[in-house]
């Protein structure tokens, strides 16, 4: 695994490019908003035990994740369940990594 410290900028562009708007712009208040729904995403998955790096599949993980909190915010239940497999995958990885350690 990388050591490269996580990349808000470029899981914010993957992100946007998630919730695309068919090339229409942002407003402003939405894009902090949905910056502040990625700070939450990657909060939530540090505090399951989840090291975010500069990785893809870790930019991936934390920009799905505020993906579906923006959109599925006053849904029940949250999140996919793909998205529920990847962060139990990860998890479960990173807690074999410890082990090892």
């Amino acid at each position: 695994m990388s050591s490269a410290p996580f990349d808000y900028e470029r899981a914010f562009a993957l992100l946007k490019a998630r919730l695309d708007r068919a090339g229409l712009p942002i407003p402003i208040a939405q894009e902090e908003e949905w910056r502040l729904m990625l700070t939450a995403a990657v909060a939530e998955l540090r505090g399951k035990g989840i090291k975010l790096t500069g990785e893809e599949d870790d930019i991936w993980l934390a920009a799905e994740t505020a993906k579906q909190k923006i959109q599925h915010r006053d849904a029940p239940g949250g999140y996919s369940e793909e998205l529920r497999r990847a962060i139990v995958q990860r998890f479960m990885k990173e807690g074999l990594k410890d082990a090892d350690e």
